[in-house]
């Protein structure tokens, strides 16, 4: 509602704060088929999944879950086939992959012409400096793919009992975490995406919290 944020009027960003709040969704639900649409949705929107697919293979793979990983794989296949490949064919793919190899020259140029995008903005690019924006750009490939990776082989190979869902959106979380932290260019309404994200699963926690106090009274109370 305030006349400065353009979050709305002048960016897509709407559709991506939907795709990754459906993904928060579908990872609550353990829907494989959701998971995969869910997936699919958000890769061709933002790239910030990118990190996760790997932990979620993983996952799977790992609790021999095979079904899961296959429903979700041709799920997914099926929306980018739909959306993307059949409609427009195989350049925007090519476009898709060719993208990254341009963000570190992109974050530079802007550092030159709005540096206030960094220093008026979350996350760490202020600290690198516009003479730091290779290192950057390689602290997000890394801590976007390896801290949640780490994080669920951690709890996978300790066998530490935890609800599925629970671990899929930690994982997700810190996904969304490095991502947006190490982003190359700190656009402030990028970070309305984690933020929802954040909100969305907070809610998840607190409606379990409540759901197993509740059967807890239920157990004493038969007893």
């Amino acid at each position: 509602t305030d006349d400065t944020n353009n979050v709305i009027r002048l960016t897509e960003e709407g559709v991506v704060f939907f795709y990754y709040c459906l993904m928060a969704i579908a990872i609550a639900s353990g829907n494989a088929w959701l998971i995969g649409i869910a997936a699919a949705l958000c890769l061709l929107s933002r790239f910030a999944i990118v990190g996760w697919l790997p932990c979620l293979a993983v996952y799977w793979v790992m609790n021999k879950k095979y079904s899961q990983l296959a429903k979700a794989f041709i799920s997914g296949s099926a929306v980018v086939l739909l959306l993307l490949i059949i409609p427009f064919g195989w350049s925007p793919v090519q476009l898709f992959i060719s993208l990254p190899g341009k963000y570190i020259a992109h974050a530079q140029t802007v550092w030159n012409t709005y540096p206030e995008h960094f220093n008026n903005s979350l996350g760490m690019a202020k600290f690198f400096g516009k003479d730091g924006v290779e290192a950057l750009h390689y602290c997000l490939l890394i801590t976007t793919f390896l801290v949640p990776l780490v994080f669920i082989l951690f709890f996978l190979l300790r066998r530490k009992q935890q609800r599925a869902n629970n671990l899929l959106l930690a994982s997700f979380n810190l996904t969304l975490t490095m991502f947006y932290n190490f982003l190359d260019v700190s656009y402030l309404y990028l970070y309305y995406t984690p933020v929802l994200v954040s909100l969305l699963i907070a809610g998840f926690s607190l409606c379990a919290q409540r759901e197993d106090e509740a059967d807890e009274k239920r157990m004493i109370s038969s007893r």
